[in-house]
């Protein structure tokens, strides 16, 4: 099984929608006036056959031998810490992709020695191997109504510099905050006085991974996986596609697929995964005004819609409507009113503008729907969509993250560097939501 990336003009990728191909669909960048380019997983004769028919066919190495590489050994468990030092030093001086097992002990022992500024929420639903899943809510303020900032990780098993990024940003953030320090990812700087605001004015809920399963299947078999574990799902097939599974457009199948063995299977019935219902319960709990769900490896942020293009003109032609059902091709489109569009698009704008001055990573942000693959049933979509099929929910500005670099665990020396762009990315989102800096 080779990782790689496809390249083809607009029609060519297009005429892959219904390959069945492992396409990494929300990944799709534009490389030129005229090609477009798409990572994917292959077998050797796929790739072959692409070529043959005048696809590019960008081969970065075999999965396996990729992963044997790159993946060391795990290290033990973070054991208790006597100090904030030896925490701390335990996430900046890693060397590896973090096991499940570490990042659950390191938040346990973070919110020990921080009680006031860090806490852990279990989510209420085991995955399938049995795993606890938890979130770590950050806040030094006590007060309620704070705005809230949902961010989650891990939904695909092998994307696996997310749950690490997850760390990384909640180690630094209150590193900076206790030391009344600035936080340097790059070139771009966030002071002090910003730290202290995001922490003291935001409540943050981070989930490092949503599929605990996927990530230890993919660290100890070494193979490619991208759905959960759920050996239920018929065919001699395992495994739902979490990011399918969401309750928007669920029934369509557009983006989607109903054969349990391919990768982006969409699951028997609505929410039917344990992972997608923990998600469902934090964006309850946390109440979020904005939520980032972040993935690999296409250096893009991704917003509202991701079923069609986005329109602000006629207000029935909308997922709300079933008059549409079944016809959601061109001309349809989505729509979206004129505030939440210009809201989405300028603070995009503002994440990625932070994210290009750390290293000038080349990192995009533009609407989820690209004009190739449709999707539906996602995480963000279903955040932004909740207030729109019930009045009485909070509305969620929501967004997909996609770390860069083109490759979905590249060496950890070099995934250090991506790290800091996603971190730049959830402080940009945390700083232009936190309101002024003490005085």
């Amino acid at each position: 099984m080779l990782l790689t990336r496809i390249r083809g003009t607009r029609e060519q990728l297009r005429a892959l929608a219904a390959s069945g191909l492992r396409l990494h669909r929300s990944g799709v960048r534009r490389v030129s006036d005229t090609l477009f380019e798409v990572p994917a997983v292959l077998e050797e004769p796929e790739a072959g056959l692409l070529g043959f028919w005048g696809y590019e066919v960008i081969v970065q190495g075999d999965v396996k031998e990729l992963l044997s590489q790159r993946l060391k050994p795990a290290k033990a468990l973070a054991q208790p810490f006597g100090s904030p030092a030896e925490l701390f030093s335990s996430v900046t001086s890693n060397d590896r992709y973090m096991q499940v097992d570490y990042m659950d002990s390191w938040s346990q022992n973070l919110a020990l020695l921080f009680p006031t500024l860090c806490s852990v929420l279990k989510t209420p639903n085991q995955t399938w191997e049995g795993r606890t899943v938890s979130a770590m809510r950050l806040r030094a303020a006590s007060q309620s109504n704070l705005p809230s900032i949902l961010f989650t990780s891990g939904v695909h098993a092998a994307e696996l510099g997310g749950p690490d990024s997850c760390i990384y940003f909640i180690c630094r953030l209150i590193n900076a905050y206790v030391t009344q320090a600035s936080l340097a990812l790059g070139n771009r700087t966030f002071s002090a006085g910003r730290v202290q605001a995001i922490l003291n004015n935001l409540d943050i809920f981070v989930l490092p991974c949503a599929n605990p399963d996927g990530r230890v299947w993919v660290q100890t078999r070494q193979e490619w996986w991208r759905k959960n574990r759920n050996p239920s799902v018929g065919m001699n097939a395992v495994g739902v596609d979490i990011n399918r599974n969401y309750d928007f457009l669920w029934s369509s199948g557009i983006g989607s697929s109903f054969i349990p063995a391919d990768d982006t299977y969409k699951g028997a019935a609505v929410f039917s995964e344990p992972e997608t219902r923990n998600i469902q319960w934090l964006l309850d709990v946390s109440g979020a005004d904005y939520f980032m769900d972040i993935h690999g490896p296409s250096g893009l942020l991704a917003y509202t819609w991701g079923d069609a293009t986005n329109q602000s003109q006629d207000p029935d032609m909308t997922f709300l409507n079933p008059i549409w059902n079944g016809r959601r091709v061109p001309p349809y489109a989505e729509y979206i009113n004129q505030e939440d569009s210009a809201s989405v698009r300028r603070l995009g704008d503002r994440i990625i503008g932070g994210v290009n001055l750390v290293r000038d990573g080349g990192y995009g942000a533009g609407q989820s729907y690209t004009g190739l693959y449709p999707t539906t049933a996602t995480s963000d979509d279903y955040a932004f969509s909740r207030h729109l099929t019930n009045p009485n929910q909070h509305k969620t500005y929501a967004y997909t993250f996609e770390y860069g670099g083109g490759d979905f665990f590249p060496p950890y020396d070099a995934m250090r560097d991506i790290i800091d762009e996603v971190n730049a990315a959830m402080l940009e989102l945390c700083d232009a939501v936190a309101g002024p800096s003490p005085e």
